[in-house]
Parts: structure tokens; sequence; C-alpha cells
């Protein structure tokens, strides 16, 4: 699997530049910190457990708000367009550090901005970025809302849901869903252990595969729109639009194929499973869909 960005642990090692924060009641500490930024600003992000919301905005500078636990504190380095917020182990109170080691974090930035963002079991969630979006987390679930350009997801075992991308996306999960809606132009699904699903719009070039799970995709496509579908333990659902130009293809090893998009009807393989290919319109587009032990399931939009 594609490495997106460098490991936590390095990142959290770099050294940087404390905040202070005063403690509540409760031991946890708030955070109210500010920095001017470029437009374009270069940000990396990193925490433990807890949370993190990233908002992009037209102002020049980057605000840090929420709270800190014990055991961990809040640094903040910027240098050369580049700015790096962590949380990391507060060494006068290291032996409170599993109790409660993470942040809650709200931060704002500008939305042309290129974001990294790294946790362990921290839930992520971006909105308004128009820069590049790179998002990682061992655990935690990471969602985007809106206006998210250009996005690479990844987590090991938490969920990804991406609520609207404009221009291209890459999401992957070891043992955790993906969904995805509202996708335009590029898209790059993969996992594991677990279901993906895909709504969009006019996709220009669409990639899933699943190991285990179901997929099920629902989307328009471009003219020249390119497609390829692999499940190895699961059922696969495409529903595209009656009148979708494209060459077809699709086959399994041990399943049926159901098609209702059109008249064509499939042929049994002679080692099991069933083939079906087939041409509607001008045939611009390629459609490949591909099921193991699982069903594949042709629907009109």
């Amino acid at each position: 699997m594609r490495r997106i960005m460098p490991s936590i642990l390095a990142a959290v090692a770099l050294a940087t530049v404390g905040t202070t924060t005063v403690a509540t009641a409760d031991g946890a500490k708030p955070i109210n910190e500010r920095r001017s930024a470029k437009p374009d600003e270069n940000v990396v992000i990193n925490n433990v457990a807890g949370s993190v919301l990233v908002t992009g905005t037209n102002q020049p500078e980057i605000v840090v708000t929420g709270t800190i636990g014990d055991g961990v504190k809040l640094e903040i380095k910027q240098w050369e367009g580049r700015t790096a917020i962590r949380v990391v182990q507060d060494q006068e109170t290291a032996q409170r550090w599993e109790h409660n080691g993470g942040a809650e974090l709200q931060i704002k930035l500008p939305r042309g901005s290129n974001v990294e963002i790294s946790t362990i079991s921290a839930d992520i969630t971006a909105s308004n970025i128009t820069g590049s979006t790179a998002l990682q987390s061992v655990s935690g679930d990471i969602t985007t809302t809106e206006g998210i350009e250009k996005l690479r997801a990844k987590t090991i075992s938490g969920t990804i849901a991406i609520g609207h991308t404009t221009a291209s996306l890459e999401a992957e999960a070891v043992s955790g869903d993906i969904k995805i809606t509202r996708a335009k132009n590029l898209v790059n699904a993969q996992t594991v252990s677990g279901d993906v699903t895909v709504q969009g719009a006019e996709l220009e070039q669409l990639s899933v595969r699943s190991v285990s799970g179901t997929v099920r995709v629902e989307s328009s496509l471009t003219g020249d729109a390119k497609v390829r579908i692999s499940n190895h333990s699961g059922d696969v659902t495409l529903t595209i639009p009656a009148a979708t130009a494209g060459k077809f293809h699709l086959i399994t090893r041990s399943g049926e194929i159901h098609n209702t998009l059109t008249s064509d009807r499939s042929k049994a393989l002679f080692m099991g499973g069933e083939k079906m290919e087939f041409t509607t319109g001008n045939g611009t587009s390629s459609i490949n869909v591909e099921a193991f032990t699982g069903e594949i399931t042709l629907m009109k939009q």
C-alpha cells in the first residue's frame, strides 16, 4: 500500500516551540493560539487521541482552539511557509500520559493551505480546503464534509466518510468501511476488509478494489470515463445512467451477473462463474467489473 505521509513517530520527534496554557478544574487545559500564515501555507498536524477538526477560511492566519489533556502539551513551530502543530508528551507529567494524553483541537487555516494530518486514535474532520489534503489515522475515523478539492485519506481500523470532492480522491482502509458521496472526476478507493460505497457525478476515472466486503457505485460518467472495479469476496452493484456509452466487460469466478441496464445476458464459463461483454453507444468509456466469489449487478440510474 502506498505511503501517504511521513510516519507519525518521526513527525512527533521534530523539535518544536511550545505554547503555554492554564489547566482547568478537571485537568484539561484550554487552547487559544493564533499565528499568521500564507494563503498557501503548508500545515502539518499531529495528535494522538481525541479529535482534530480543521476548517479552511479566507483569513491569512491559523487559529488553534480546544482543550488538551493532562500529560501532553501543544507545540507550534513555523518556518518558511510551513507550520507544524503537534500534541506531544509533556516530560514534566510523563507518568500521567496514559490517562488523558489527548487533545480536542479545532483549527482554522487559510483555505488554500496544503494540509497533512496524522493521528493514532483521534478522529479527523476536514472541510473547505482547496489545497492538497492528506489525512491519516491508525484507528480514528476520517470525515470530510464539503469543499475538499484534492484528498488522500488512509486509516487502518477506522472508517472513511467523504462528503464532497471536486478534483481527485484517494481513500484507503485496511479494516474499515469507505463511504464517498458527491465525488467528481477522479476516485480511487481500496479496502481489505470493509464495504465501499461511492456516489458521484461525472466521474472521469474510478478505481475500486476490495478483498472482503460489498462494493456499491452509483454515478454518471464522462464521455471517455475509465471504470475498474475488483472485489475478491463480496458482491458488486454498479448503477449508471441508461445513456452511458461504453464498452462493458464483466466477469465472475463463482457468482451470477444481473443486468437491467440493457437486454444483454451473461454466458456461463466452463470453470464456473459468468462473463458478459457488450457495447453501448459509441463505446467511448471503458467499464470493467470483476468479482471472484460474489455477484455483479448492473443497474440503470
